[in-house]
């Protein structure tokens, strides 16, 4: 709906988006704890190595018993019933929602067609990804934040080259597995970005020796992945997978 909402009349998808939306974000506080545990999990072992973190891991453990109970409640409620026979109703009727672009007489046509609309769109989306080599010019890792930026760039590039991925003949897996390296560290790097983040708790509240480690580690593996991030970045956008993505394109 984000990436396609234009093609289709506002009112009809109102409710679909909203159902989305709730949905995404019950699904999305789960996901980001049992994430952030499992790497303090993982860092934690064996237990009576770190035992200052099992403190850490309990609290962690409660907040993600009150967003599953979340996610359970939306799931089960009425209204995601509902919404979800909308969804299944609107997926599955050709036609459901969509735009009228008829033809006015002596006009020129407006393009909506996927054959008309893809190529361009794809190339948007690439330079909204590739836009971001000027921040990888000074020779310094961007930010984290930056980089989040540029996670979220890639990610929807990635949703158009998936949706017409067997237009895109032989070369679209390439494509997208280059895609799929880069999002995997900028990936990776979020989640240890929102596991800092989550451990630092309030301002000026004093860590624990095991906490202090383990806020060490996130930072050493931020700052590791940030390098990674360049070097396949620089790999997605160099000459030969610009060539690739061009031929691609031209298929459709």
């Amino acid at each position: 709906v984000k990436l396609y909402g234009d093609y289709f009349r506002p009112k009809a998808i109102r409710r679909i988006r909203k159902g989305l939306r709730r949905t995404a974000q019950a699904l999305g506080a789960v996901r980001d704890l049992d994430v952030a545990i499992l790497r303090l999990e993982s860092f934690a072992r064996p237990p009576g190595k770190n035992t200052d973190l099992l403190e850490t891991l309990a609290q962690w453990r409660a907040q993600r018993s009150v967003a599953h109970a979340a996610l359970q409640a939306w799931l089960s409620s009425k209204r995601y019933e509902r919404f979800l026979a909308e969804w299944h109703s609107f997926c599955t009727s050709t036609g459901a929602g969509v735009r009228t672009f008829a033809l006015e007489s002596g006009q020129a046509p407006t393009p909506f067609q996927v054959r008309h609309v893809m190529p361009s769109t794809i190339l948007n989306r690439f330079e909204d990804v590739r836009v971001f080599e000027t921040t990888f010019e000074a020779g310094v890792a961007p930010l984290p934040e930056t980089l989040h930026q540029l996670r979220i760039a890639c990610k929807y590039l990635r949703y158009n080259l998936e949706f017409v991925r067997n237009l895109l003949g032989p070369r679209a897996d390439a494509l997208i597995e280059h895609l799929r390296r880069l999002q995997d560290d900028l990936g990776d790097l979020n989640d240890a970005v929102v596991s800092k983040r989550m451990l630092s708790g309030e301002p000026g509240a004093p860590l624990e020796p095991g906490q202090m480690r383990y806020l060490r580690a996130q930072e050493k593996t931020i700052e590791k992945l940030r390098r990674k991030a360049g070097v396949d970045f620089a790999h997605f956008v160099a000459p030969t997978n610009r060539q690739r993505l061009a031929l691609a394109i031209a298929r459709i």
